[in-house]
């Protein structure tokens, strides 16, 4: 791949950076006509800024972060958030409007809109990093087909899985229909990395209408097994387990290798 990438992770509340190339792509579909401000997906009318982004001494030093799960931002709240030096797209923002299912594509309508009023405002969407979540339609579409089962960790007894998404919704996984679980990433896996990369990561990095993505939980990429959500213990990682890597062996470097090779691409 040869998009031009500037990471930004969250790790431990340390935030990172990934430039969005500019690059044509197909367009997601719009939200319903009866949405406010609802707008098809288009090319800013103007150039995108590039990294590293010219600093505004006239707006407040720190990035809007978007959880609005219900609405779509009015246009007062369209004009404050360009009081901002940045906008991301939080993980739940407009997650009630979309049922829970392939929520980016309503950020990414809701990021068009805010590049729209604020040309010049580096726009980021949410993908996690460790996080496989049920919410992204890339992750929904596997996370529960065996053949993909190594994709994601897995415990003794099925995935290692997280309720986060749940509980910071005060939801359910029946009242989303599963959306709301998480799994997380094998990234011992090349073909799980592959698949992250080029289904997860590469659609948005040539989106038009935003200029990075923000990833979360960098971590995760490799702190489990040695942290162990639910206390569900990794047993698909060979050599590695909740104490580590097995006598003689670097079997959890995997992890780590894994998550810095994707983090490099």
């Amino acid at each position: 791949m040869t998009h031009r990438y500037f990471l930004v992770l969250l790790l431990h509340g340390i935030s990172y950076g990934v430039a969005a190339a500019p690059a044509p792509a197909a367009a997601a579909a719009a939200p319903p006509a009866t949405a406010p401000g609802a707008v098809a997906l288009a090319a800013p009318a103007t150039s995108p800024p590039s990294f590293p982004w010219a600093y505004d001494w006239e707006k407040f030093p720190a990035a809007w972060f978007a959880s609005n799960d219900t609405n779509w931002e009015s246009a007062e709240q369209i004009a404050a958030i360009g009081k901002y030096s940045m906008a991301i797209l939080g993980w739940q923002h407009l997650d009630n409007m979309a049922n829970w299912t392939a929520v980016v594509y309503l950020q990414l309508t809701q990021a068009a809109i805010i590049k729209e009023a604020h040309p010049s405002m580096p726009v980021f969407v949410y993908t996690g990093f460790g996080f496989a979540f049920g919410l992204n339609a890339g992750t929904w579409a596997i996370m529960d087909d065996p053949s993909y089962k190594d994709y994601f960790l897995q415990a003794a007894d099925g995935p290692v899985f997280t309720q986060t998404n749940c509980q910071q919704a005060h939801t359910s996984e029946a009242a989303t229909h599963g959306h709301c679980k998480g799994y997380f990433w094998n990234m011992a896996n090349a073909s799980a990395r592959d698949y992250f990369v080029a289904e997860l990561v590469a659609p948005l990095a040539a989106n038009p209408v935003i200029d990075g993505i923000f990833f979360d939980a960098f971590n995760y990429g490799y702190d489990i097994p040695e942290v162990h959500p639910w206390n569900k213990m990794t047993v698909n990682v060979p050599n590695c387990s909740a104490a580590g890597s097995a006598p003689g062996t670097n079997g959890c470097d995997a992890l780590l290798d894994g998550t810095i090779d994707v983090a490099v691409r």
